[in-house]
């Protein structure tokens, strides 16, 4: 005890006192370092720091997480109203049955052509298969024309245009043959009258005559053809007008087949 007030009386004692209040005044602000280091706004606790949750790469408005980039929230142009989604397309909303009649429109229109043709080459005596060609490549360009931005399916087309065709060689066969008799029964009945000479029947009684002889009271070719099928049972020509529209039929078939061929394996 002695030694111990003896050493707090001396000089060196009381150095030794310094140091020891200087020591626990370091332990002290060691302490409270401490406990500032716990609660402060530091980059490894609680603090707003890059790793954690600062605004930093991972959990700030950062390029990864939850910011605004341009690989979760940006505009991507994949993405966006492409050409080919938006534009509208004319023909998507019409109808089969739309579609169809407007297949039907230009094939016939498409015909004319041939059957004025086939007419013509009738009206001299031949039948050639160079009609049938010419027909069938106008019915076929005429559909194609009408129905370009229509989705009706081939085998459809090629029903159309084949009823168009057929019906095409009929008319013209017919229209043939309608004037062919007009023009033979006018030359016959004007014919018949001037070697009559000049008589007391009136002009109807003339006509009632005709219509009993000949079929027709004016051999008109309006008349002729609204009487056409009684003209052929009248002058027994049936059998004959049928094998000449085969016989069309054949030719115009013989040259519109490869075409008709090449048009069925496209696909409209």
């Amino acid at each position: 005890m002695d030694d111990l007030m003896a050493g707090i009386g001396n000089s060196n004692g009381i150095n030794g006192m310094d140091d020891l209040n200087e020591l626990a005044k370091q332990a002290e602000a060691a302490a409270t370092g401490s406990s500032d280091a716990q609660n402060s706004y530091g980059q490894q606790s609680t603090g707003y720091s890059g790793a954690q949750s600062g605004y930093g790469q991972s959990s700030g408005y950062g390029q990864r997480s939850t910011g605004y980039d341009s690989g979760n929230y940006g505009y991507d142009t994949n993405s966006g109203y492409s050409s080919s989604d938006t534009v509208y397309d004319f023909g998507s909303g019409e109808t089969t049955f739309v579609s169809v009649l407007k297949g039907i429109l230009g094939a016939v229109v498409g015909a004319i052509p041939g059957v004025i043709l086939i007419i013509f080459v009738a009206r001299l005596g031949f039948i050639a298969a160079i009609c049938g060609a010419v027909l069938a490549v106008g019915i076929v360009a005429g559909y194609s024309f009408m129905t370009k931005n229509s989705r009706l399916e081939s085998k459809i087309g090629l029903i159309i245009c084949a009823i168009v065709m057929l019906l095409g060689v009929y008319i013209a066969v017919r229209t043939s043959w309608t004037m062919k008799i007009s023009s033979v029964l006018s030359d016959v009945i004007e014919s018949t009258w001037n070697e009559v000479g000049e008589t007391e029947l009136t002009q109807s009684e003339k006509n009632q005559l005709n219509k009993l002889i000949y079929g027709v009271e004016k051999a008109t070719y309006s008349e002729c053809s609204s009487h056409f099928s009684d003209l052929l049972s009248h002058f027994e020509l049936k059998g004959k007008f049928i094998l000449s529209l085969l016989e069309n039929l054949l030719f115009a078939g013989l040259g519109g087949a490869g075409y008709f061929a090449k048009f069925g394996e496209k696909k409209i």
